[in-house]
């Protein structure tokens, strides 16, 4: 599949149960990642992580695919 830039967006409700699954999702894909921005909003009990990937399109999809699969994690992305 041909490569895609994309952006990922995670909202995560129970961070402190989440994050180390989200974590290692990532770490499986550190080829197609450029940049990750992270924002906790305490106030409406989410945080919020940004993700800007670059890479192969089956790569993009496997990521969005496992990080979509867990618990307290919902994923928007939209690729070129």
């Amino acid at each position: 599949m041909a490569a895609q830039l994309g952006v990922v967006a995670l909202f995560i409700t129970n961070l402190s149960q989440a994050a180390l699954r989200v974590n290692e999702v990532l770490a499986c894909h550190p080829d197609i990642i450029v940049g990750r921005v992270g924002l906790p909003f305490h106030q409406r009990g989410v945080s919020v992580v940004a993700l800007v990937v670059d890479g192969d399109g089956e790569a993009v999809a496997d990521m969005v695919r496992r990080l979509d699969a867990l618990e307290n994690v919902t994923v928007h992305s939209h690729t070129l």
